[in-house]
């Protein structure tokens, strides 16, 4: 059981109130962005700064908390948004680059669990270390793949940083990126059969996930069965899904910019009796359907935007927790439900 944020970065005091509720997974952006904001120089050095993701990774650790990365996010050199991957074969190799490079960091035999501020008689251990990585977000939405869902390409990509990451981490397990309901572009069942047709696929993958956002839970438990019958019939029966991102927003049911999804949005106690409802049903069918987990989007609302004309995103208020930290009702039942060790 595990929750996610936006990309702010968490203070020691979150993740304390992490380990303190029994939370003990994290899933956290490592965007290539931050970490190589200038291309490369002729002589094809990389030059990348990991002082902002050794502070997360450390405090997470220090607090009991393990991280699930979440790789992506292209630098402006690479594409003007961050939410699109690369195209061009010299930034395909440079992404792989930096996927090698962060799991030599952070990976289960990492240098930073082997260093300072860890005892050097004693390592981190491993139960902080994050083994499961992330490739890429919701790839058959037109958000984050241009020019559209391209379910054969990122099965390239997906092949092509499984090995990356592994180079030097064997021990390394590859998730496939959370694919998202209701899809503005593919929806996530023929998505992942034309993945699964790609050959190599499934040696490359150890883990598939999902986002099966819907207005009631019954539908949640009906798109998580339609994804786990997908695998199994396409070759992938033995492969556990991770639910990566599912939750519901306490508002805003009304915006002056854009529409909200309505169907996402409820009062904070339908939210908190949502959330319950979802993990207890999650937790009785785990096996059968083969669950990892189940994270929850988000820890923390985001707090209100200054600028009037920003567009308000549902998204933005699915937090356990209100943007001043206050905690919704929905904490007090996540932090009962994380008891069951999901």
């Amino acid at each position: 059981m595990g929750t996610t944020a936006w990309g702010d970065s968490l203070p020691d005091r979150d993740f304390a109130r992490l380990r303190d509720a029994n939370v003990r997974l994290f899933r956290m952006d490592l965007v290539w962005r931050r970490v190589e904001p200038r291309e490369p120089g002729a002589d094809g050095m990389h030059h990348y700064n990991w002082d902002y993701y050794d502070g997360e990774f450390r405090r997470a650790a220090r607090r009991g908390v393990r991280i699930l990365p979440l790789v992506h996010g292209s630098p402006r050199w690479v594409s003007r948004r961050a939410r699109w991957q690369p195209t061009t074969e010299v930034h395909k190799a440079a992404f792989d680059a930096f996927a090698t490079a962060a799991a030599r960091r952070y990976g289960p035999n990492g240098s930073l669990w082997t260093r300072e501020p860890w005892s050097r008689a004693a390592p981190a251990p491993t139960a902080v270390r994050p083994y499961y990585w992330q490739v890429w977000n919701e790839p058959n939405t037109r958000n984050n793949w241009y020019p559209g869902a391209r379910p054969t390409e990122y099965a390239a990509m997906l092949k092509r940083v499984s090995r990356a990451l592994k180079r030097d981490s064997p021990s390394l397990r590859v998730m496939a990126a959370g694919l998202f309901w209701p899809a503005d572009g593919m929806d996530p069942e023929p998505f992942l059969r034309r993945m699964l047709q790609v050959s190599g696929v499934l040696s490359s993958v150890d883990a598939f996930a999902i986002h099966p956002y819907a207005r009631i839970v019954v539908t949640v438990m009906g798109r998580v069965r339609s994804a786990r019958r997908t695998l199994n019939t396409h070759g992938a029966s033995t492969k556990p899904i991770h639910i990566t991102e599912i939750g519901w927003a306490s508002g805003p049911r009304d915006s002056p910019i854009v529409p909200q999804p309505t169907r996402l949005i409820v009062p904070e106690s339908k939210q908190a009796s949502n959330l319950d409802s979802l993990y207890r049903e999650l937790l009785s069918r785990r096996r059968r359907l083969k669950l990892l987990g189940a994270v929850w989007f988000s820890y923390r609302d985001r707090p209100p935007r200054p600028d009037p004309t920003y567009a308000q995103f549902w998204g933005d208020n699915t937090g356990l927790l209100r943007s001043d930290s206050s905690a919704k009702p929905a904490w007090r039942v996540f932090k009962r439900r994380a008891r069951y060790g999901y």
